[in-house]
Formats: structure tokens, C-alpha cells, sequence
């Protein structure tokens, strides 16, 4: 198993997001216009504060929605040539 994979499980057991999710973010900040690191910072404490202020609205987002997002973001960062690179 892998690193991110560990990281993954053990993320997973503590109630936090696995870090796929951090690939997802950084395509967006860069699709974004985002030129430096600390764009991925602000991200993920802005994601913090409404985590700890505001659970009530974060609880109210169907995951089916923020599972069509993430899904949607990887989609169009994948390009013919990884399917390519995966099957061969």
C-alpha cells in the first residue's frame, strides 16, 4: 500500500477527507489563475473555518453533489494519453 493510501485509511478513521482530494484542489486553484503554494493554504483553511463554524451548513450539502464535483474536476484533468499510459 502506499503512502497516500495509508494516509488515506488512517484520515478516513479520524472522520477527515482523504488526500485525492488535495490533486482535485490544486487543479482547480491552478485552473484558477493560482501562481504560488499558498493558494492550497488559504483553500484548505478556508475549508477549516466553515468546518468548525459552520458544520450545520457544511451537513446540509448532499455528498452526492460534492461527489459530481470532484468527479467533474478529475474528468477534465484527465487526458487520452493517461488512459493510454494506464492500459498499456
Amino acid at each position: 500500500m502506499s503512502v497516500v493510501g495509508i494516509g488515506n485509511v488512517i484520515s478516513g478513521f479520524l472522520g477527515g477527507l482523504p488526500m485525492i482530494a488535495e490533486f482535485v484542489r490544486s487543479s482547480a486553484n491552478v485552473e484558477g489563475g493560482a501562481q504560488t503554494g499558498w493558494t492550497n493554504f488559504f483553500h484548505g483553511l478556508l475549508l477549516l473555518l466553515f468546518v468548525v463554524l459552520f458544520p450545520h451548513f457544511v451537513h446540509n450539502i448532499p455528498h452526492a453533489s460534492l461527489a459530481a464535483l470532484l468527479v467533474f474536476v478529475g474528468y477534465r484533468r484527465v487526458t487520452p494519453q493517461v488512459f493510454r499510459d494506464v492500459l498499456a
